[in-house]
């Protein structure tokens, strides 16, 4: 009888235990189900935020590709605007006649030396030689004559007066002139001078 009290007790300790460990499973179990779906959820916040980052990068992406696309269509238009200005401004510059290109170009033409004058010193008197013993004169003054065609005429600037004086003024007319230009009807003297009345 008492081996039988034992093997009943042995069985009622061994099926106890057995429901313990099947408790401590079944509670293992749970918190390993708990800690999968906590797990999941992390998992989707984080993808969610992925493809919340993603869309933003996209969005910038695309507005950056606009702005480039923008920014070569107006690279371009100013291309063809400077091209298109270069072609007018080339056009024009080829389409100027004859006329034009005379008034542009200088048409007089320098003739003979008619004197030299020499500045020895920093003095205002000049001579029409220069010194034997001046090795390095301070100025050369020389004056030419200049024919002018018919349509060519004087400028001068605002501030200064143009003053036509005849060459029998200036003959011999130190004292207002002064020795280069009061000398110049002598220096002139060798040329014949024809006349046209206008």
């Amino acid at each position: 009888m008492q081996s039988l009290v034992r093997e009943v007790e042995q069985a009622f300790r061994e099926g106890y235990l057995e429901l313990q460990r099947s408790q401590q499973t079944a509670t293992t179990v749970e918190a390993l189900r708990v800690a999968a779906v906590t797990a999941r959820e992390e998992l989707a916040t984080r993808y969610r935020e992925l493809e919340a980052t993603m869309a933003h990068n996209q969005a910038a992406v695309d507005i950056l590709v606009a702005e480039k696309s923008a920014l070569l269509i107006q690279l371009e238009e100013e291309r063809a605007s400077r091209e298109l200005l270069e072609t007018r401004v080339v056009s024009a510059l080829e389409n100027v006649d004859k006329k034009d290109k005379e008034v542009l170009e200088a048409a007089y033409m320098i003739g003979e030396c008619v004197a030299v004058w020499w500045r020895p010193n920093f003095e205002t008197l000049m001579y029409p030689y220069c010194p034997p013993h001046i090795t390095k004169p301070k100025e050369c003054k020389k004056l030419f004559l200049v024919h002018l065609s018919e349509r060519e005429y004087f400028a001068v600037p605002k501030n200064l007066k143009l003053l036509a004086v005849p060459l029998f003024e200036l003959y011999d007319n130190v004292q207002r002139y002064g020795p280069v230009i009061s000398t110049i009807p002598q220096q002139l003297s060798r040329f014949t001078f024809n006349m046209i009345n206008a």
